[in-house]
């Protein structure tokens, strides 16, 4: 139990040490997780924990917040111990969450414009485009999103369409 453990968690190192690790987990993880502790220690290797899963701890007063583990096994003499590194991701989570918002009203945004938009990359890839666009090929956004003009139209008319868009930049 290091500094940072006690902060984060909130206890003093003497109130962690020799307990069992899912103290610093949500009530509703615990049993669960006693049975992934049990999977690790039977094939330990250095590795991420909860890959694809949204993973909790909680402090002494009882919040909870999201964390990242990683997980490294060691063995000291004879004896398998486990080192973890935990961070807490709430901003970043925080952030992620504000980015779908923005996402969401962007698109709103953008599909209520009559017209049709295309933000392409200098490749030449369509990184975002309103229904107007998709529908004028008749297409789905996500089905021309990530997808270069040279694959959606004849090869002389991407080839102009991007020349088109050349002259555009260069003239900014």
């Amino acid at each position: 139990v290091n500094k940072q453990t006690e902060f984060l968690f909130g206890y003093m190192r003497e109130e962690i040490l020799g307990k069992s690790v899912e103290m610093l987990m949500p009530e509703r993880l615990k049993n669960g997780h006693k049975a992934h502790r049990t999977s690790f220690f039977s094939a330990p290797k250095l590795r991420p924990m909860g890959a694809g899963l949204e993973l909790f701890g909680q402090r002494k007063n009882g919040t909870e917040f999201p964390i990242e583990i990683s997980l490294s096994p060691l063995e000291i003499g004879g004896e398998m111990l486990v080192s973890s590194a935990i961070r807490d991701v709430s901003e970043r989570k925080a952030a992620e969450l504000a980015k779908r918002e923005l996402d969401l009203v962007y698109r709103a945004i953008l599909d209520t414009v009559p017209g049709m938009i295309w933000c392409k990359d200098l490749d030449n890839v369509i990184l975002h485009a309103n229904r107007g666009a998709a529908e004028s090929i008749g297409q789905t956004v996500d089905d021309i999103q990530g997808k270069s003009t040279f694959d959606l139209y004849p090869e002389e008319d991407a080839k102009k369409y991007y020349a088109d868009d050349m002259d555009v930049i260069k003239s900014e």
